[in-house]
């Protein structure tokens, strides 16, 4: 990403996406990505509204078992406050409806399910 003329290039650092509905010359925004750029901890990328809509979202669960890996679907149909997500994750045909496992990677050992759940309280990720 480019910002005042000077490209950002990451190594292994997360990438962090930024969007709003106003677009990028929004109030605030620049500098926003400017400072998470400046920190240099996150490969910063803006992303339009329309680019975001159209992106695979994913969620990660975490269990005592192990990583489910969930693709997330009618993200509009929930939408944005906490009582409708409540209410589509207690009904079981309509929570099938919203999230497909993608992947699961159960734990090997309960030794190996504490030090994921240690690894994760501190901000690292395992490498599967």
């Amino acid at each position: 990403m480019a910002i005042n003329g000077e490209d950002h290039i990451s190594g292994e650092r997360p990438i962090t996406m930024v969007t709003n509905d106003n677009g990028i010359d929004a109030s605030g925004l620049r500098s926003l990505i400017r400072v998470l750029v400046s920190t240099n901890l996150y490969e910063v990328r803006f992303v339009s509204d329309a680019e975001f809509l159209r992106m695979a979202m994913y969620l990660l669960y975490e269990s005592s078992s192990g990583y489910g890996l969930f693709e997330v679907h009618g993200l509009d149909e929930i939408g944005q406050n906490t009582e409708a997500v409540r209410s589509s994750v207690s009904d079981l045909s309509r929570f099938g409806r919203v999230v497909q496992l993608t992947a699961f990677h159960p734990f090997e050992s309960a030794l190996d399910a504490l030090n994921q759940v240690n690894a994760v309280s501190e901000g690292y990720s395992p490498s599967y």
